[in-house]
């Protein structure tokens, strides 16, 4: 097992605290995975309402969990920003 659950959530929403408007709600294993973890973020302000996103990582070190939150958040953002310019 890598980095708590608590820990994933404090570190996730640092991250998403980042960007402004975003909110982490729930974190949970991914597919009873217990060095996978799934962070759900919400959107405030959204084009659809209430959007989400759900980024997969890996919890086994703390560090390596931030630095792929991180990008896999960053990209999550880009690609939901393009969709909503594409509708």
């Amino acid at each position: 097992m890598g980095v708590t659950l608590a820990a994933v959530t404090a570190i996730g929403k640092e991250v998403a605290a980042e960007h402004g408007g975003l909110t982490v709600y729930g974190v949970t294993l991914s597919d009873g995975s217990t060095d996978r973890v799934e962070v759900l973020v919400a959107i405030a302000g959204c084009h659809e309402g209430q959007c989400r996103l759900m980024i997969n990582v890996t919890r086994a070190d703390g560090a390596q969990f931030e630095r792929d939150f991180r990008t896999k958040l960053r990209d999550a953002l880009v690609r939901h920003r393009s969709a909503a310019k594409s509708e």
